[in-house]
């Protein structure tokens, strides 16, 4: 039944977002085709992904050095744009699973001896 469903859509609709969707931060809303939102997204995900699973991040480090790039042309712009928007939407999809993780009980308090409304916790 749902591959007949699927079958029916365009292909684009079918291509993932590059930005994550967190359904539950607010109601939902119909969905209406777009063709370009639709190559966007397929444009989007030809960019490379530079950073190496299973090491930490240093969120700071990588906002501040996006914010250090030239402005002085518009191409320089769009690139430090772009890599602002990269860090942030990182920063956000990373920071709403940890959230989700703390919630569901999968990452230990830092501080697990003081009461439950003190815990501190630690998700990169």
């Amino acid at each position: 039944v749902l591959i007949e469903k699927n079958s029916k859509k365009n292909p684009l609709e079918l291509a993932p977002v590059p930005i994550s969707v967190h359904p539950w931060l607010g109601a939902a809303k119909p969905h209406v085709f777009s063709i370009n939102r639709a190559e966007d997204a397929l444009l989007a995900n030809a960019e490379v992904e530079y950073h190496i699973q299973g090491q930490l991040r240093d969120w700071n480090e990588e906002l501040q050095t996006c914010r250090e790039l030239p402005k002085s042309t518009v191409p320089e712009r769009i690139m430090r744009d772009r890599a602002l928007f990269k860090v942030h939407s990182d920063f956000v999809e990373a920071a709403s699973k940890g959230a989700m993780e703390v919630i569901n009980g999968n990452v230990p308090p830092i501080n697990p001896m003081d009461p439950p409304t003190s815990h501190m916790y630690i998700y990169n």
